[in-house]
């Protein structure tokens, strides 16, 4: 059986350090993820996204109430609309996060 080489762009040769000499790559390279999403000031974006995200749900409760009331379908929509437009900060948080995940 024919061995592989190792490929020339491997970070543990272009260091010159042996793999058996560092930690486990696998818990280093967890801890470093971790140690960078921690480190990030998002739980102030993800806030106010939480909250655009809660007061187009008010908005909705509040258009399906006057709907009721008045009988009419319009403030259903208005309200389905200004909700669906406050989900957008929300959504755009999760894909922002996911593409720093990978390096985007």
């Amino acid at each position: 059986m024919r061995r592989r080489r190792p490929h020339p762009g491997n970070a543990h040769e272009s260091r010159g350090t042996a793999v058996s000499d560092r930690p486990s790559d696998c818990h280093t390279d967890i801890t470093v993820a971790l140690e960078k999403i921690m480190s990030r000031p998002a739980s102030r974006d993800l806030s106010r996204s939480l909250t655009l995200y809660a007061a187009g749900h008010a908005a909705l409760l509040a258009g399906a109430w006057t709907m009721h009331v008045t009988g009419s379908m319009l403030p259903m929509a208005l309200a389905a609309s200004a909700c669906l437009m406050l989900t957008v900060p929300l959504v755009r948080h999760f894909v922002a996060r996911a593409a720093a995940r990978r390096g985007v």
